[in-house]
């Protein structure tokens, strides 16, 4: 029994179905992107950075990100898309409602729970009001006051680390067990 290759209509089912794929891949990074995104209406930043983000990509990779965000910015506006699915926010009550400052909007997401130890939350993982009775207890050290008291206190502090380090860049071992 011999190996059929392909026939003329196999051939014809391929290229019918390779036409199809390209057209589905054209209409989804193409025409979706630019006309039915949802964030098809915020301003491009480059003409490319509705459909890939290779273009800001190569601004990070020189170093000119900023001065190319800073321009696109003076020119289109607070809000820009530099890539499909990546928006600069230049305003600070936009800022707010995507962080959900003064608001409970959003909670982490779960690839957080990578960081559980033991089976214990901590302040890094804590979710909902777990995490805010955390920072509550915490916050004070944030504080303004408390940072423009804590000057007589920092360099007591800081000063044993600075000397390891120091010790370190002349070559020198440094035991760090006394300060533990």
């Amino acid at each position: 029994m011999a190996l059929q290759v392909f026939s003329a209509s196999n051939a014809t089912v391929l290229v019918a179905l390779a036409a199809a794929a390209i057209a589905l891949a054209f209409f989804r990074f193409i025409i979706y992107q630019n006309h039915f995104s949802p964030l098809s209406r915020v301003p491009a930043a480059h003409p490319l950075a509705k459909i890939t983000s290779l273009w800001i990509q190569w601004h990070r990779w020189r170093g000119t990100e900023f001065d190319c965000i800073t321009s696109a910015i003076a020119a289109s506006g607070p809000y820009i898309r530099v890539g499909p699915n990546e928006v600069i926010l230049n305003a600070i009550d936009a800022v707010q409602n995507v962080y959900g400052v003064g608001a409970n909007n959003f909670d982490r997401h779960p690839s957080y729970d990578y960081f559980i130890t033991q089976g214990t939350r901590n302040m890094f993982t804590s979710l909902g009001k777990d995490h805010r009775s955390k920072r509550r207890r915490i916050s004070s050290i944030y504080s303004r006051s408390f940072l423009q008291t804590s000057p007589p206190r920092l360099p007591r502090s800081v000063r044993p680390g600075f000397l390891l380090l120091e010790a370190a860049v002349a070559g020198a071992l440094a035991s760090t067990l006394q300060w533990s």
